[in-house]
Formats: C-alpha cells, structure tokens, sequence
C-alpha cells in the first residue's frame, strides 16, 4: 500500500513544526521550500490540519505555523485522518463493489481496524524519537512493545 502525497506532506511538515525547540512561527515559504511542493498545495494541507487543531497560525511580521498541541499529545492517526480520512478508500470500495463478500468486507474491516489502532498509538513524539520502531500487533492487543 502506498500512501497518499497529501498524507506524507502533512507528517513532514508534523515533524519538522515539532523538531524547532523555540516557540517561533515557521513560515509557510520555509516550509513550501523545504518539502518542494506549490504554496496552493502546501496550502490545502495547512487549511486541513488546522482546522482539526494539529496547527495554529501566527499573523503578522514574524507570523507563521506553530503545532497546536505537544507532540506526544498528537497521535499519527489525527495527523491522517485530518487530510485523508484511513477509512474512506475502504468505504467507497464497500459501497456497492461487485467484490463485496462477507468475508472480504470482514479481511478489510478487521484490517482497517488494526490499521486505525497502530496509527492511534503512535505519537508525532513516538515518531521524533524512533519509538515506533518497538511496537508490533498481537491477536490480544493491537500493540504492544516487541520482545
């Protein structure tokens, strides 16, 4: 599965607001910049995480992009579901497919589930530090630190 270009610009940008230790504005031009996409584009990303929370803005000289919580506050999943919902490819293809069977739509549920749970447990703080790296799934408990 390859995730979408919106999905990866809004973690890079996630994870380059949390990596500035000072509490100044990043400007939206040092970001277009940066991750070498168009300001409409970058843009869109921005209008998306913000009105979920994840981001907030700064008007006026020295303005810009600030995180809108901590980074352990803010899980990978509210970073996707803000500009790409995880269960709308799975619900569109539900919806009236000539493949729809009863266990097919159990296999994609059931791993739209354990999907939703893995990126609800990783925090933008986890992904900083490489945190996510030890987790694993288990029948019992979506995750749980690897052995």
């Amino acid at each position: 599965m390859k995730n979408s270009t919106k999905v990866d610009l809004a973690l890079a940008i996630m994870i380059e607001l949390a990596r500035i230790k000072d509490d100044k504005p990043v400007p939206l031009a040092r970001l277009t910049n940066h991750n070498r996409v168009s300001v409409s584009y970058m843009e869109q990303v921005f209008s998306s995480l913000r009105r979920n929370g994840l981001i907030r803005s700064v008007r006026g000289p020295g303005g810009g992009y600030k995180l809108g919580l901590q980074p352990y506050e803010i899980t990978s999943a509210a970073i996707i579901e803000a500009v790409e919902p995880l269960n709308a490819k799975l619900s569109q293809r539900l919806d009236g497919d000539m493949f729809s069977h009863g266990a097919l739509d159990s296999f994609w549920g059931n791993f739209n589930h354990h999907t939703k749970s893995y990126f609800g447990a990783v925090s933008l703080q986890d992904i900083l530090d490489d945190g996510h790296r030890n987790m694993s799934f288990s029948k019992e408990s979506p995750l749980h630190p690897a052995e």
